[in-house]
C-alpha cells in the first residue's frame, strides 16, 4: 500500500535553505546535492513505509499534550 507523504512549505523552505547554507555559506555544492538527494529520497520511502523513521520528540509531545487536553475533557463528567 503506498501513501501520499505532504511537505507542508515551512518544511520545504527550510530544506532549500539548508541546501544553500551547504552549497554557498560551507562552500560545498556536490555535498548539497548529495543532501538534498539523501532528504527526499528518504522523503520518497515514507510513501511506502511510513513508520520507518521515529517520531521527533516534538511531535511525541503534541500528542502527550492532546491526550491531556482530552482526558481532562471527560474529567468530572460523572459528578
Amino acid at each position: 500500500m503506498s501513501y501520499k507523504v505532504f511537505i507542508v512549505p515551512g518544511v520545504q523552505r527550510r530544506i532549500r535553505d539548508q541546501a544553500e547554507y551547504i552549497a554557498v555559506e560551507q562552500g560545498a555544492p556536490e555535498t548539497a546535492g548529495k543532501w538534498l538527494a539523501r532528504i527526499y529520497h528518504r522523503i520518497d520511502d515514507l510513501g511506502e513505509m511510513p513508520r520507518r523513521f521515529s517520531l521527533a520528540a516534538e511531535d511525541a509531545l503534541l500528542v502527550d499534550l492532546a491526550d491531556l487536553q482530552a482526558d481532562d475533557a471527560f474529567e468530572g463528567e460523572d459528578a
